[in-house]
């Protein structure tokens, strides 16, 4: 017997689907439901109910519509290529207009596909593509200093400042002395040798000369000092993300590819865990973007599957090394089983879900089923990304300074190892140019 659904359809047959979305991880707490919090599949399973896509009968349980998600996203990460499995209610046709009437506008279903009944989102995913907007301004090694080393900085000028200022009372001081000297020389009646007149001139034009230094690397200090304390170093010298830098980028993030064992990489998991080997297939840095006014070096990563802030410790500690906190080989160090380093983890506001491959179910499956993949919806994919994604990005970085305030907490204290490795590349480094200079026996 048929029984009504929320919209006055009749319940039908529940089809085995697999759904294509977007949406911007802000305001959420990560995609996977959690009772009590606000979470995107929290959002969806309301709208597909709403939608009668999901009877009352088993609305509140996913495990009765088989539900799963292919990539498991973190608290305000964002996504473009989001895939989600269910047994869902698809008649009467427009489902998907159906569904993105009861969603927020931060959240859109562009499709679905049928898939077979024992299809799983998460399982038969063959890999998974990230972007990471990171600003041009990270990679700045002058831009952004960690506030202890900013004290440190201060401390020091203003040391340097005092010690001039002495250094000038003491002069001024000498030369009055010399003034007076002379007046009074003038008017002795000694019958001492006294230096002559010419003499007491060039005494006091040296000892004007040497005031006059001083002054001037007071001022030329002011000036370099104001334009230092410029905020966000607005008057600074441009940092340009030029080729070079790029290449060296990529040089970076080449050494995450392959399988590495990183448990360095994410939370809770230790090194003898199977599960902490991932298999990175490529990490590559696009050309400079521009977004509102802020540019940003898009980090494109595709892997098997990723750990828990797995991307965003990568990402962190690539910036770390453009900014010459730690030495490259700190990743070769980080990924070997038997050391433990904690990692900087990037901040989550960069970081979106690209696209989820389904490469050897859509060849197994091709004659009898839809393949699952984003053909056909590019432009629909691409326009949330440049009206949705990267505008809020742009925009919450430009507000929040999200990235600057990060960059504050990359320092010593909070990564104690940061010199150690940079001491023993220093010592390296000059070892092999010892070994340089040896000329070779005849």
């Amino acid at each position: 017997m048929e029984k009504n659904s929320p919209g006055g359809w009749k319940e039908g047959r529940k089809r085995k689907v697999a759904m294509l979305l977007a949406y911007c991880g802000a305001s959420y707490q990560g995609m996977q439901r959690n009772p009590g919090a606000i979470t995107i599949e929290g959002e969806l399973e309301q709208a597909l109910f709403r939608a009668d896509a999901i009877a009352q009968c088993n609305f509140g349980d996913m495990r009765k519509v088989d539900w799963m998600r292919a990539a498991r996203t973190d608290k305000g990460v964002s996504a473009i290529g989001q895939i989600v499995s269910a047994r869902l209610v698809i008649d009467p046709p427009g489902l998907v207009e159906r569904v993105n009437k009861h969603l927020p506008k931060d959240i859109r279903v562009f499709c679905y596909t049928r898939v077979t009944s024992n299809f799983n989102a998460k399982q038969m995913c063959d890999k998974r593509q990230y972007e990471y907007l990171v600003p041009v301004f990270a990679f700045d090694p002058h831009s952004h200093h960690d506030r202890e080393s900013m004290n440190m900085w201060n401390e020091r000028k203003e040391k340097v400042r005092l010690q001039r200022i002495e250094k000038r009372k003491a002069l001024e001081r000498k030369a009055a002395g010399a003034e007076a000297g002379a007046a009074e020389t003038n008017e002795a009646t000694s019958e001492a040798p006294q230096p002559s007149a010419s003499e007491q001139v060039v005494q006091m034009v040296e000892i004007r000369e040497e005031v006059t230094t001083v002054v001037s690397e007071e001022i030329i200090t002011v000036v370099e000092e104001e334009a230092e304390e410029t905020p966000n170093d607005a008057e600074r010298v441009r940092y340009v993300f030029e080729e070079a830098k790029l290449q060296q980028l990529n040089k970076i993030l080449s050494r995450y590819v392959g399988t590495h064992n990183f448990h360095n990489f994410t939370a809770r998991i230790k090194p003898e865990d199977p599960s902490a080997k991932r298999y990175i297939i490529s990490f590559e840095a696009g050309e400079v973007i521009e977004v509102q006014g802020v540019q940003f070096v898009p980090c494109t990563v595709i892997g098997q599957s990723f750990m828990l802030h797995q991307i965003r410790k990568m990402i962190g500690t690539a910036i770390a090394i453009m900014r010459g906190c730690v030495p490259e080989a700190i990743i070769d160090f980080a990924l070997r089983r038997d050391n433990d380093v904690n990692t900087p983890m990037a901040p989550e506001l960069g970081l979106f879900l690209h696209e989820c491959f389904y490469t050897a179910y859509n060849k197994k499956f091709s004659k009898s089923h839809e393949e699952v993949s984003q053909k056909g919806y590019e432009e629909h994919i691409q326009k949330f990304k440049h009206e949705v994604i990267y505008p809020h990005i742009a925009e919450t970085e430009a507000k929040d300074g999200t990235m600057a305030l990060w960059l504050h907490s990359l320092n010593d204290r909070h990564y104690p190892y940061f010199v150690t490795h940079r001491e023993a590349a220093r010592l390296q480094n000059r070892m092999e140019s010892r070994v340089g200079d040896i000329e070779p026996l005849d």
